[in-house]
């Protein structure tokens, strides 16, 4: 007796009218074994589903965290382009877009500025800390504001210190005293006499005088 696979088929709407009644994972592919030996299948060989995949949510999640991190390092770098960096001791340039007229520096013990040319400025760190620089053009508007951040060569400075006085050395290899803001007075005030003495002699030098200080 020959028996037709027909009879085992399931109609394919109905498996589908399925999936949409209860949202969840249904087989529309059957595999039956007729008494014949004759192998019958019907429907899609796919699990079909009317929910998102867990892979789906993981890689839509992933990209929700990779735009976050991006916004973010460009809100940083945007953020890192408004400050001026410079170590203590050291210069670095600043360029105008607009010739600049009045120049304002939050806190002068932090940080000088010379004027070159009316589009270049020369920032010079004189302490660790952070000032802001702001420059005006000729209508009073705003031409350049920036923070400006100073801080100390920490790969050369060597800080010693002995109980509550501080005193810090450069070393580069040699250790020589370095001027800087916080050590102890009677580390500091020598070494910042001896510094003002060199000026002056340089100074002297230009005026064509040889008064010592």
């Amino acid at each position: 007796m020959q028996m037709d696979c027909a009879r085992f088929r399931t109609p394919q709407g109905a498996a589908n009218k399925a999936v949409s009644r209860i949202g969840a994972r249904v087989c529309t592919s059957f595999t039956i074994a007729a008494p014949n030996g004759q192998i019958c299948s019907t429907g899609d060989s796919a699990m079909r589903s009317n929910t998102p995949s867990l892979f789906m949510r993981f890689m839509g999640a992933l990209a929700s965290l990779l735009t976050a991190i991006l916004f973010v390092g460009i809100f940083a770098g945007l953020a890192r382009s408004q400050e001026i960096k410079v170590e203590i001791d050291q210069a670095t340039l600043v360029r105008l877009d607009r010739p600049g007229v009045e120049i304002i520096i939050g806190n002068p013990s932090i940080a000088d500025v010379a004027v070159q040319s009316r589009r270049l400025l020369v920032v010079t760190g004189k302490s660790a800390g952070l000032t802001n620089l702001v420059v005006l053009d000729g209508a009073g508007k705003v031409s350049l504001s920036k923070k400006i951040s100073v801080s100390t060569d920490a790969k050369r400075l060597v800080t010693v210190n002995r109980g509550a006085a501080r005193q810090t050395y450069s070393c580069a290899p040699a250790c020589d005293p370095a001027l800087i803001p916080g050590d102890s007075e009677a580390f500091f005030e020598p070494l910042a006499k001896e510094i003002r003495n060199k000026l002056g002699l340089a100074q002297s030098s230009v005026d064509g005088t040889t008064t010592q200080q």
